[in-house]
């Protein structure tokens, strides 16, 4: 989705809410994405952001169960192929429960910078940092021109068990 940004902001702050019911337990390495200052293809993505799901199988990989894990996405110069990066260890969050509901603060601004927050109950249980995106190769791009945001779920190839992803109080503003 698209927003515009005013004059004289140069943050990006996205505000939601998310509860999974049987996701990840009948997909284990499904996870959802949350691109700020983003754009979207059925091809590519363009932004950052977090991951959250099972995130064993990333290029940095998090410990098992349900986890966050801040991620880049851009269209690789060298061969114009759609590419990311997860930044793993420190950066993984603790684990995250099916049926319970997490509140989620993500700030992507102009200087490439971003930072996310997930909190249960009032503890945070994923992100609290900020992170500057040096490995993003189309910096210029998302600093400059995007002001869109997505939501996307990767890897629930399992339609035989019931489940849900919710999602509730989406808010998006500049400051």
């Amino acid at each position: 989705m698209g927003t515009t940004q005013p004059s004289g902001t140069q943050t990006q702050e996205i505000t939601f809410r998310f509860r999974s019911s049987g996701l990840f337990t009948a997909n284990p390495g499904a996870h959802f994405a949350v691109v700020g200052r983003g754009e979207s293809t059925s091809w590519y993505n363009r932004g950052r952001g977090l991951i959250v799901g099972g995130l064993g199988g990333t290029a940095n990989p998090c410990a098992g169960g349900v986890r966050s894990q801040p991620e880049t996405w851009f269209v690789n110069p060298a061969n114009g192929e759609p590419s990311n990066y997860v930044w793993g260890g420190s950066y993984c969050g603790s684990w995250i429960y099916e049926n319970a509901w997490y509140d989620v603060l993500l700030h992507v601004n102009s200087t490439n910078y971003f930072s996310y927050t997930i909190k249960q109950s009032g503890t945070t249980v994923g992100g609290g940092f900020a992170i500057e995106d040096t490995v993003n190769s189309e910096s210029w791009i998302i600093n400059n021109r995007l002001t869109g945001f997505t939501f996307g779920l990767v890897f629930a190839d399992n339609p035989s068990a019931p489940w849900t992803l919710e999602f509730s109080d989406i808010k998006v503003k500049w400051f």
